[in-house]
């Protein structure tokens, strides 16, 4: 670990060492040095007077780095040395507080002039006992000014820390409050729509039964002409026969589309897969019609529930897989997994479906689809929630520059889901990506963590 000092004392050799190169005793330096030290105060200087060349710039540098106050030995020889100048032109580019102590009555030097001239010095010529005291009570002055501005900074600092971590409880306190609000509103949702699609069906079977019965009176009626006239206008009366013959609509048409596709199958194998579907809704297909010959019947309410709840039968991944995707492009598969998504456009809403077109277009280097997976592995949709899965394609499709998967990829550093922990420098780095697209909430994020 690197030493610190509190003072750096810059002389003149020539002022500590002889001719012979031994110490001059009771040198200017050492009184520095040793009323420093007595006072508590560390220090650093070239003990030895013969620090030259690359390895004197590269420690000098490191010890003026090291110190909080930078000391001038301001004589004769000190302010002809190109090394003094070079050390006070040094501490003056690391912004150190430099103290000059003028010994004798020489000019300082031309290069360095510009830095201490208007400093104000310690007075040693005059008196050096009482200038050695002023120097103490002016390093240990200015030691006290940077450790308060040191503290001043770190309380500062954990302040801003402890906001932090309030903000962020606070961001979760709200998420999981807005969970609890979303779930609590889903659940009377979904409570009132239970209750009220009961009362319909009760009434429903009130009405079928009180129809039925009407048909069984009807047989009472020797006038066949008269009969068959009532039964007719029993049946065509019943709102529940035109919600069928709607149904039956529907699945001529979803027969329509079938058949289409089924033109794009070439091999026996796909042709026999698309046989069995054609016939699977072509049996639909004829019950309807025979829907409205049993309808009056008690067995009628069933049958209309059982169309009505059942889930239709939809593609498979096999039987989709040789009906010609392969030959849709990006945008095509894309655009059917959306309407699958969102149940647009007359597809059923399938997130299964959904999900094997974004696949499809991911296979083909889509970055949109990318995004759209990892949203579904994000949320749960169709799949098990993994934010880890939701993390790789946000990333695949953020690498190619795509401004939703940057923004989801920094949400996900920034509150650190599927990953190891939080990284708010990586959230504003791909926060950033997505603002300099027009992403309008990634904009919103980088301010807010920014600020």
């Amino acid at each position: 670990m690197e030493q610190k000092y509190d003072v750096f004392i810059s002389y003149s050799r020539k002022d500590y060492l002889d001719e012979n190169k031994n110490i001059i005793p009771n040198n200017v330096i050492l009184q520095v040095k040793e009323s420093l030290e007595n006072a508590g105060i560390s220090c650093w200087y070239d003990q030895e007077g013969i620090l030259d060349g690359d390895n004197y710039a590269k420690l000098i540098s490191q010890n003026i780095q090291a110190s909080k106050v930078f000391v001038f030995i301001s004589t004769k020889n000190a302010n002809s040395s190109e090394w003094t100048g070079s050390e006070i032109a040094t501490a003056h580019m690391m912004g150190k507080h430099i103290i000059p102590v003028r010994v004798d009555d020489s000019a300082f030097h031309v290069d360095v002039i510009l830095y201490i001239a208007k400093l104000s010095f310690i007075d040693y010529q005059t008196n050096p006992e009482k200038g050695l005291k002023d120097l103490v009570k002016s390093v240990k002055a200015y030691i006290a000014k940077i450790e308060a501005e040191e503290k001043r900074k770190k309380e500062e600092e954990e302040k801003r820390l402890e906001e932090e971590r309030r903000l962020e409880e606070e961001r979760k306190r709200q998420k999981e409050l807005e969970a609890q609000r979303h779930k609590a509103e889903q659940e009377l949702i979904i409570n009132e729509i239970k209750t009220e699609l009961k009362t319909l069906n009760d009434e429903e079977t009130k009405l079928m039964a009180r129809r039925s019965a009407l048909i069984v009176k009807t047989e009472r009626i020797t006038d066949s002409q008269q009969k068959e006239n009532l039964k007719s206008s029993i049946t065509e009366s019943s709102p529940i026969r035109k919600q069928i013959e709607e149904e039956c609509k529907s699945y001529k048409e979803k027969i329509n589309v079938l058949e289409k596709r089924i033109k794009v199958l070439t091999d026996q194998q796909n042709t026999s897969e698309a046989d069995d579907f054609k016939n699977k809704y072509k049996k639909k297909q004829k019950l309807c019609w025979l829907l409205g010959i049993v309808l009056f019947l008690s067995i009628g309410a069933s049958l209309f529930f059982w169309l009505h709840g059942k889930n239709e039968t939809r593609p498979t991944q096999n039987t989709l897989s040789n009906q010609g995707t392969e030959s849709l492009t990006i945008i095509e598969l894309v655009n059917t997994g959306n309407e699958y998504f969102y149940g647009e456009n007359g597809k059923p809403q399938s997130y299964d479906m959904a999900l094997w077109y974004y696949s499809k277009a991911a296979e083909k280097g889509s970055s949109t689809a990318q995004t759209n997976i990892g949203i579904m592995y994000q949320n749960g949709n169709g799949v098990k929630q993994n934010y880890e899965e939701a993390v790789k394609w946000y990333r695949l499709a953020a690498e190619q520059g795509n401004a939703d998967g940057q923004y989801h990829l920094g949400y996900m550093y920034q509150f650190g889901y599927g990953l190891k922990e939080r990284d708010t420098k990586e959230a504003i780095k791909w926060y950033r990506k997505a603002a300099e697209q027009g992403h309008k909430l990634a904009q919103t994020q980088l301010k807010t963590l920014t600020q």
